[in-house]
């Protein structure tokens, strides 16, 4: 009987931690779900057995400020003290949890509230206290060390020592941020820069010059035309009478042309072949 006994206890703890993953699945994040087994002692007044206990349980942190609300439910098979009749039990509570920081490598944690027994469909309840301690805490799973004291009206008191594994957040009392998404933004392409170029060094660059090839030195207008200023054909560069009279022709240096050599330039001259 014994066997058989041991035997359900760890086909149900099975079942339980299963259903626990289950419903942990479809549990909002910020909460927790698990399993615990421990240990449950009695005065001699409720003259029942010690004995063995597993359950789930289920925290919501921070319901007000610091401050977690926790609910347990197991089950449990013990037998009466005086004629070893069979006690099948349901313990449940509905405790506040406040967790302390300190310097240690685990966090501890003080457990108030109700818990109960329904003993054979006889319910007994009353308040419950108790501490514990984070004994490891990694990224969604916890496993913590507690121990009860729950006094029962009418019927004395009994104490559970229990360990407790919890699947959800690291740090149930810190609040996460929720995520920032970045949206990249598209890369500016910079064309580099294309340096103009001035082939006859005349100030205007080539895209814009009319007369790209202008004798170096030479004046130019905004187009990048050699400055002409008589009008004559040649460029002042080049001539040497930059004031001609317009419309007298002139040679290849820019001078009036006087053909006879009478000092009176063609334009001018009446009688341009004078002896």
């Amino acid at each position: 009987m014994k066997k058989l006994f041991f035997y359900a206890i760890i086909v149900l703890t099975v079942i339980l931690f299963a259903a626990s993953l289950s419903i942990y699945a479809e549990t909002p994040k910020d909460a927790k779900i698990g399993i615990y087994g421990g240990y449950r002692f009695f005065e001699n007044k409720l003259n029942y057995k010690n004995h063995l206990e597993f359950g789930v349980n289920w925290e919501k942190p921070n319901i007000y400020k610091d401050f977690s609300l926790f609910l347990s439910a197991g089950i449990a098979n013990t037998k009466s003290s005086i004629n070893n009749d069979n006690k099948n039990i349901v313990a449940y509570s509905a405790d506040a949890i406040k967790y302390f920081d300190n310097k240690f490598d685990f966090n501890y944690y003080v457990i108030g509230g109700f818990g109960g027994l329904l003993v054979n469909r006889k319910n007994l309840l009353g308040p419950e206290a108790g501490l514990g301690a984070k004994i490891i805490e990694r990224t969604d799973f916890n496993l913590n060390a507690e121990i009860k004291y729950n006094y029962l009206w009418k019927e004395r008191d009994n104490w559970i020592m229990r360990v407790v594994f919890l699947f959800g957040s690291k740090n149930e009392n810190t609040k996460v941020a929720a995520p920032v998404t970045i949206e990249k933004q598209p890369e500016k392409i910079i064309a580099p820069a294309i340096k103009e170029i001035d082939s006859d060094k005349d100030g205007v660059i080539d895209s814009k010059d009319k007369e790209a090839n202008t004798q170096l030195g030479a004046k130019v207008d905004a187009d990048g035309r050699a400055l002409d200023t008589d009008k004559d054909g040649v460029i002042d560069y080049f001539d040497k009478e930059p004031n001609t009279q317009l419309g007298a022709k002139v040679d290849a240096a820019g001078r009036a042309l006087d053909t006879d050599k009478d000092g009176v330039i063609d334009y001018f001259d009446k009688e341009p072949n004078t002896q």
